[in-house]
């Protein structure tokens, strides 16, 4: 069933140079402000914070070369690649040193890396950790630096770009700016432009009409069914070939988000990058009922969303409205469906909704409720009944993880600030 609403079509705005630099520059000075780790001059201290893992599955999309190496004594490997514990995409960064016995460890690491985005190996992931930088005033670039690198066998399920949650958008939220600082710097093929600021997001979508490889896009709302349509750009040939024979499907696309500097002005354009599988109803549902619970935790950054009755009333309507809107069904009962589209980061704990980021993945289900409640008694600061020694032991036992927390709702709070304004102007259409 073809919806029938009147479309419009977004062009993307010259960008107020003022506002874009000031935004640079106060999301700088608040995130390090109010961070809850160390930080050296050349960013925040990998130590102090938790291990970071990066998916070959989704790095090296851009139409862009991310990877370099000049010279004996000087080497940059850099890819994107999606990073569930920063709920974005980073590029990895491994500047050669002119220590010799440094030297020759990050050239090891910059060889285990191209070889691990040769291989595409779809069950792998790299971990970063130990003594490795997220760079300060570029906060989506990780920096090597002294840490580890390893490649690792990965839990699938938190690594499929077209699930997770922290990157959808739709067509009421697609063109919000993200912040400056908070976007990866890449080289451009723009003619007379050094280098881009981009991120990735994605996206549910259905084929218009295609010119050359400028390809009109039909976007849905999360919450109603009206259309957009946007103008994007197709740089590979292969995935223009694919769009030109699936001109009458739903997809969900990862975009680039990518923002130049030209004759002093900022400009704005979307890429589209990959494509995944042909929807059908329960993948269309999942993508917005993922969306809405991810964004009922962005509003206030709690953890709590809501409860399992509220939740299955919310799904009940998403799958109407997929059937109404897209003529499809939905034919997954409730708990099957959540267990396919949502367990990776949603739970369910005494019939109450959580979002249980990647970060806190090692924790059973009754070590995150305690975690919870550890939360709200530090809140209050500890019930005086608590003894004492109980106190060390909570704080020893989950101290950590609460300044993960508190590192990542930062993070998310400056990265996405734009995106929760949306969402609190319009908070009881995104109330779950």
């Amino acid at each position: 069933m073809e919806l029938n609403n009147i479309s419009r079509l977004y062009r993307p705005q010259e960008i107020d140079a003022e506002k874009w630099l000031k935004r640079e520059k106060n999301d700088a000075e608040g995130f390090s402000k109010n961070r809850s780790c160390r930080m050296d001059k050349e960013g925040i201290i990998g130590e102090s914070l938790f291990e970071l893992t990066l998916d070959n599955q989704s790095s090296n999309i851009s139409h862009r070369s991310v990877s370099v190496f000049t010279g004996d004594r000087v080497a940059k490997g850099l890819f994107h690649a999606l990073c569930p514990e920063l709920e974005t995409f980073v590029t990895l960064i491994n500047w050669m040193g002119s220590n010799t016995e440094r030297n020759i460890k990050r050239l090891k690491y910059h060889q285990e890396l191209i070889k691990f985005i040769e291989e595409n190996k779809s069950d792998k992931i790299c971990k970063i950790k130990g003594n490795y930088r997220i760079k300060k005033d570029d906060f989506a670039e990780v920096i090597l630096y002294r840490g580890c690198l390893n490649i690792e066998d990965k839990l699938k399920k938190f690594y499929e770009w077209e699930r997770v949650p922290f990157i959808k958008r739709s067509a009421e939220t697609f063109a919000y700016f993200p912040s400056p600082i908070f976007m990866s710097s890449t080289p451009s093929n723009e003619e007379g432009v050094s280098e881009d600021k981009v991120s990735y997001f994605t996206l549910l979508f259905k084929i218009k009409n295609i010119q050359n490889n400028i390809v009109r896009l039909i976007l849905y709302h999360c919450t109603n069914p009206y259309v957009k349509e946007l103008d994007v750009i197709v740089y590979d040939p292969d995935l223009l070939d694919k769009l030109k024979q699936k001109t009458n499907e739903y997809f969900i696309g990862l975009f680039e988000d990518k923002i130049y500097k030209k004759n002093k002005s900022f400009n704005r354009e979307f890429v589209l990058l990959k494509l995944s599988q042909e929807l059908e109803g329960n993948d269309i549902a999942g993508h917005f009922i993922a969306q809405q619970l991810y964004y009922n935790y962005l509003k206030d950054l709690e953890l709590y969303i809501c409860t399992k009755k509220e939740f299955q009333k919310r799904c009940n309507l998403v799958f109407y409205h997929v059937k109404k809107s897209y003529g499809k069904d939905v034919n997954q009962h409730c708990g099957l469906f959540s267990q396919v589209y949502l367990d990776a980061y949603f739970v369910d704990i005494d019939d109450k909704i959580y979002y249980k980021p990647f970060i806190f993945k090692s924790l059973t289900n009754e070590e995150y409720i305690k975690f919870i409640a550890y939360l709200k008694q530090n809140r209050k600061e500890m019930d005086a009944a608590v003894e004492r020694s109980d106190r060390i032991r909570l704080d020893l036992e989950y101290g950590k993880y609460k300044r993960y927390l508190e590192f990542l709702n930062n993070y998310n709070f400056y990265s996405k600030r734009t995106l929760i304004d949306i969402i609190n102007e319009w908070v009881d259409v995104w109330k779950v």
